[in-house]
């Protein structure tokens, strides 16, 4: 298993919190779309 799979791709917290604001947290790092990307994508569109 790769680290990016190890850590979520990085995405360690998506959350909608109250109002309508959306908090995406990102940790260790954020990696190259190439591994990232489906990762990234669905987080975002959580949010």
């Amino acid at each position: 298993m790769h680290h990016v799979e190890l850590t979520s791709a990085g995405m360690a917290r998506a959350e909608r919190l109250a109002g309508n604001v959306g908090v995406l947290e990102i940790r260790p790092s954020l990696y190259s779309p190439k591994y990232a990307g489906a990762a990234a994508a669905g987080a975002m569109s959580l949010l």
